[in-house]
Parts: C-alpha cells; structure tokens; sequence
C-alpha cells in the first residue's frame, strides 16, 4: 500500500530534479550556449515556482556545465543568462542566508519556489518565500532564476502599460544585454531573449527620446475613454505619461514596447 500511494504523491520538482540530473549525462554538443567567460561550479538544477497559494506552478530546470547551458521550462530561452545569474548566488544556494541577519517585518507577496539539484557537487534543497525583508531580498537575488526581475545595474528599461478596455496591468523589464521579463495582469512572468533587430530598434528609440528633457508626468488635461497610461524608466528616471498626451519623442519607444508584449 505505501508504495503506491508514494508514486501518487511524488512531486512534479522531483520529476524535473531527476530530468535535470539526466540532461547532465548529454553529450556537450547538446549545450544551447556558450559561458566560456565564467568558471565553473557545475550546476544541475529544477525550479518550482507557486506564484499564489492557489497557483499551478511554474516549473524550469536549468544545466550549466563549462561552457554549456541548456533550460527547459520558463528557463527554455533563457538558459546562458539563467546560468550566469545561477553562478552569481552560488554561494547562498549552497550555504543559504546568513545566521542571527536582522529581517524587516515586510510582506513582499504570496509566492513561494522550491529549488533543488546539485550545485558544484553539492547537494541543495532551498524552500523560498517573500515573507520578510530578508526573504523578498532573497527572492529578488534569484532574479531571473524565478523569472522575478533584472537588476537595476542590468535593466536597460522598465515599462508598465495599464488601462485599455480591458483593463490591463503588463510589466515588462529589458537588460542591456536583451533579456526581458514580462509579468502581465495575471502574474505570471514569462522570460524571453528580445530579438538582435527590436533590440537595436528599442536602443535607438530610447536615444532618440532624449529622457533628460523629458517632464517626468505628461498627462492629457482630459483622460480618454479607454486609454492607456505608460510609465518608462530608463537612465535613472521616471516618465508617466497618457494617451492624448503622449509625447512625440516617446511615441516609437512605447511602439517597440507594446510590440515585446505579444508572445
């Protein structure tokens, strides 16, 4: 009785770690990009993400092995910058958070992600959550790991669009480098590569914007029905701005970000 009733319970994160154990044992030619520029540890890993209580989860495994990285999940496009941030925090995967830290009693949402595998050989299991402050600055290292973010040494943009008929609420960040992170109104990310050809695009048209001249509120005396309001930030300012106000000067950077939205 109790072996069945433990392959009924077996979790999806133990499905994707012993998965992700497997791709180890692929041949290099199966690696989907090059990390020549960083040094091991080798890591074999499977992300669970609950974006709420009541949330399916959202699952990736990711395997940076030399200079290969290959993802499935919502790391599947992603996989050489999964692998550089996965290096990056290393150490707290490896160690986990510091003993006696002093935490701000700051509930950052209901989220939780389970990440387990093997990082330089070791073994590691971390439950994370974004009950305190110590635990959302956990979560928000992570970054693209859990499809949470991209640092703001790293965000080339940070663009929300709200409003319309439908009510919408997207969030989308972009790093100089072309990652970008989408959140839309149901709060679940999505984590893609902008293409070499919109991400030349975005550049010139944040260029050409000209942000520093810019009034950080431009907003039209009379809202329109249904229309959207946009917030960018980009080179260390805010602008807020509205249909039927909209500046020429920002009109083709909000073209090629409305045009990142559409899966």
């Amino acid at each position: 009785m109790s072996t069945p009733t433990r392959r009924a319970r077996l979790p999806l994160l133990g499905v994707l770690v012993g998965a992700v154990i497997a791709v180890c044992l692929l041949p290099a030619a199966a690696s989907a990009a090059s990390l020549s520029d960083y040094p091991t540890p080798n890591v074999a890993l499977a992300f669970s993400v609950a974006d709420s209580p009541d949330a399916a989860p959202r699952t990736a495994a990711l395997v940076c092995r030399g200079a290969g990285a290959y993802g499935t999940g919502y790391l599947a496009e992603t996989p050489t910058e999964a692998c550089l941030q996965v290096r990056r925090v290393a150490a707290f995967l490896v160690n986990g958070p510091a003993p006696g830290r002093l935490c701000t009693d700051i509930f950052g949402g209901p989220q939780t992600a389970q990440v387990r595998g093997l990082v330089g050989g070791r073994w590691i299991h971390r439950s994370l959550s974004r009950r305190d402050g110590c635990e959302v600055a956990d979560w928000d290292a992570m970054g693209v790991l859990l499809a949470s973010g991209i640092s703001p040494q790293r965000r080339l943009v940070e663009y929300r669009r709200t409003g319309g008929f439908a009510g919408f609420d997207d969030r989308l960040a972009v790093s100089y480098g072309g990652l970008a992170v989408y959140t839309p109104r149901t709060g679940v990310p999505r984590v893609f590569k902008v293409s070499p050809g919109d991400l030349t695009d975005l550049n010139d048209a944040l260029d050409a914007a000209d942000f520093p001249s810019l009034d950080p509120e431009i907003l039209p005396d009379f809202p329109v029905a249904d229309g959207f309001t946009y917030t960018l930030a980009h080179s260390g300012k805010t602008i807020v701005t509205a249909d039927g106000a909209v500046p020429d000067a920002l009109q083709p950077a909000i073209g090629v970000l409305n045009r990142l939205l559409v899966p």
